[in-house]
């Protein structure tokens, strides 16, 4: 009767550490699972931060690049009409004299 209750407790107490180890490993492995979940997504995060920045960078230059542009052939048409309108006085008072 003794040795039929120790062998119960020994079985009882292996059950019991098996189910432990058991617990223990699947928290572990959802742990581990959790860490690299969060450091992939933290990754794809920064990357696709990176892409929105640099893509909006690049169209931040292209309008300063179309403003600049836009404004330069203003400026060179007015020149131009400058220098078209003073021609054709000179011509128009050398037509005239």
């Amino acid at each position: 009767m003794k040795e039929a209750r120790k062998e119960a407790h020994k079985d009882a107490r292996t059950e019991a550490r098996k189910e432990a180890n058991k617990v223990a490993r699947k928290e572990a492995m959802k742990e581990v699972r959790n860490e690299a979940h969060n450091e992939a997504r933290k990754e794809v995060c920064k990357e696709a931060s990176k892409e929105a920045r640099k893509e909006a960078c690049k169209k931040a230059h292209k309008e300063v690049c179309k403003e600049a542009h836009n404004e330069a052939c203003k400026e060179s048409s007015k020149e131009l009409l400058k220098e078209a309108s003073t021609e054709a006085c000179k011509e128009a008072s050398k037509v005239a004299s």
